[in-house]
């Protein structure tokens, strides 16, 4: 019983030294002036000698940010308490876990065999820091999907052209820049060649969103057929492509 008063007693700490006034800045600069965000990362390693964060801030602020969204699209849509939690279980364990740390796992792979100079710096590429950049690139993608979808879901949900095309034009920006933010934090490496291949995937994402507004594919990420209403809804993975009936 003692040890487990032990390791609460020992997590509380760990809150109280984890830095979220400089986790909140990071986040502001990474929407606003992601070159400034990826300064602080060579000044911390010059300091510190380590490129991943040293504390776990940032990703506890990303947490309670996905929880806060599902409970606002809970209430604004009057979902019961089973779907919020189906929600935070999907955009939380599996959108930000699960597939963090395989996307995670897949970019060492290819970073190591494709995009390094030398081979005598692999040490340098951390799978901690990796995900520190998967962090950064769903933070944006995060913000740029379900916060901004938030405010225009009255719009987003019509069916109508106009609609499909906003709709659609926000996910190419959010998938864009997300892999736009992890070209920028990989570009901290001074011993990687064409780090520019990680932006390829934004070609076939763009292709993707056109096709699916010449389709009449709204590619809204709501999660709730209810905020459709009468339209015909496919879940993927959590989400859902909304089409016109």
């Amino acid at each position: 019983y003692m040890g487990k008063v032990s390791v609460s007693l020992d997590k509380m700490q760990q809150l109280k030294r984890m830095d979220f006034q400089y986790a909140l800045f990071e986040m502001i600069m990474l929407l606003f002036d992601p070159d400034k965000a990826y300064q602080l990362t060579k000044w911390q390693y010059q300091v510190k000698q380590r490129w991943e964060r040293d504390n776990k801030a940032f990703s506890v602020l990303l947490t309670y940010l996905l929880f806060i969204i599902a409970l606002a699209y809970s209430i604004l849509f009057g979902e019961s308490i089973g779907d919020f939690f189906i929600f935070v279980i999907k955009t939380i364990a599996v959108e930000y876990l699960a597939i963090g740390y395989l996307f995670t796992y897949l970019l060492k792979k290819y970073i190591l065999k494709h995009l390094l100079v030398s081979e005598d710096k692999d040490q340098y590429i951390t799978k901690e820091y990796l995900f520190d950049l998967y962090s950064n690139s769903f933070f944006v993608y995060t913000s740029y999907t379900y916060v901004l979808q938030f405010f225009l879901a009255p719009i987003l949900v019509k069916k109508n052209f106009f609609a499909t095309m906003l709709s659609n034009l926000i996910f190419i920006l959010a998938s864009s820049l997300f892999f736009y933010s992890l070209f920028k934090g990989t570009k901290v490496f001074a011993w990687m060649k064409r780090g520019e291949y990680l932006l390829a995937p934004i070609i076939p994402v763009i292709a993707f969103g056109f096709i699916a507004t010449i389709a009449r594919l709204n590619i809204c990420l709501l999660y709730t057929s209810d905020a459709a209403d009468d339209l015909l809804c496919v879940d993927l993975g959590g989400r859902r492509i909304i089409k016109k009936k």
